[in-house]
């Protein structure tokens, strides 16, 4: 399952870039895994949703498709 949840997140990350989105994916985690999306990811806090665009976002494409 957690496989599954890192390849969406790429590909998420990948559908931004070709949008012209510079890579930008939102989520709303659940409280227990937000530190894990910060350290794994790079996300970070925007209100109450973490985000992630740019660089981080190129390299979670890099990294997990």
């Amino acid at each position: 399952m957690k496989k599954l949840v890192i390849t969406l997140i790429a590909f998420a990350c990948q559908m931004a870039f070709e949008k012209g989105y510079d890579g930008f994916v939102s989520l709303i985690p659940k409280t227990q895994l937000i530190d894990y999306y910060r350290s794994k990811f790079g996300f970070f806090s925007v209100g109450t949703h973490l985000a992630v665009f740019d660089s981080a976002a190129q390299e979670i494409i890099i990294k997990y498709l």
